[in-house]
């Protein structure tokens, strides 16, 4: 299975704590990393996000080719005003 590692800004906004993607809550800044440590953009040279929604488990689904059920989402904004 894919894992991304997830980290949601500290209240201070001088850091970074790791944190399960489940764990965020809406109105999180956070940011993400694939497996090999590149972040996740989106759009491309965005790299940080506010949590739009609380997280959610979604349905089967394909991703990046394979079949995987019960992989956790959350709704964002892209800001790139950050």
């Amino acid at each position: 299975m894919i894992m991304r590692q997830t980290q949601r800004k500290l209240d201070n906004g001088e850091g970074w704590e790791d944190v399960r993607l489940q764990d965020l809550h809406k109105g999180d800044v956070f940011r993400m990393f694939e497996e090999a440590g590149v972040p996740v953009e989106h759009p491309p040279g965005i790299t940080e996000f506010i949590a739009a929604s609380e997280p959610y488990q979604s349905d089967a689904r394909t991703l990046e080719g394979k079949m995987v059920e019960d992989v956790w989402t959350i709704e964002i904004v892209s800001n790139p005003g950050f």
